[in-house]
């Protein structure tokens, strides 16, 4: 959807009108009501329904992390509400770049943790994706190099016997 949208306003040429004061769905408008008259009611629809629908999933998604972060409970989810609510009503009131830029700011807030943790988390998931492409047998499409089995230094005697009885098996 976004390659079209860049082709029509390229084709059309309207970028080049616009350069530096104009948003994205004003020169997407202008652009296909050139071709189709009716096109800009129809985008303001479609912007609606797309705004709509991430508020409520963003919601969703939300809620369902406090609730794990917090707890289930009613007061907790309703705490959760109010301060969603009151974003959106902050939201609504600021110009569209600086919800941008809070939103951009928010986003890469989150990465963080989340780089954090795939790095701590790295040789587990690398050793769960070996046995899974040995188990199916994909050493063809991965480095056949790490998908061989790792020795395992056996730490007692019952140990010792159980590696041999797989090195058999």
């Amino acid at each position: 959807m976004c390659t079209l949208t860049a082709f029509a306003i390229v084709i059309t040429g309207v970028y080049k009108d616009h350069i530096g004061h104009t948003s994205g769905i004003e020169m997407t408008s202008e652009a296909i009501s050139s071709v189709m008259p009716f096109f800009p009611k129809l985008l303001a629809c479609i912007v609606l329904l797309y705004a709509l629908s991430t508020l409520i999933s963003w919601a969703y998604y939300g809620q369902k992390s406090w609730n794990f972060l917090f707890g289930e409970g009613k007061k907790r989810t309703l705490t959760f509400q109010f301060i969603y609510c009151s974003f959106i009503v902050i939201g609504s009131v600021l110009n569209v770049t600086s919800v941008i830029n809070i939103t951009d700011a928010m986003m890469i807030a989150m990465s963080i943790p989340n780089i954090i943790a795939m790095y701590i988390l790295a040789p587990e998931i690398k050793k769960d994706l070996a046995d899974y492409c040995r188990l199916h047998q994909l050493g063809k499409w991965v480095n056949r190099d790490w998908l061989k089995p790792v020795p395992v230094k056996a730490e007692t005697e019952e140990d010792e016997v159980l590696c041999q009885i797989n090195k058999l098996s």
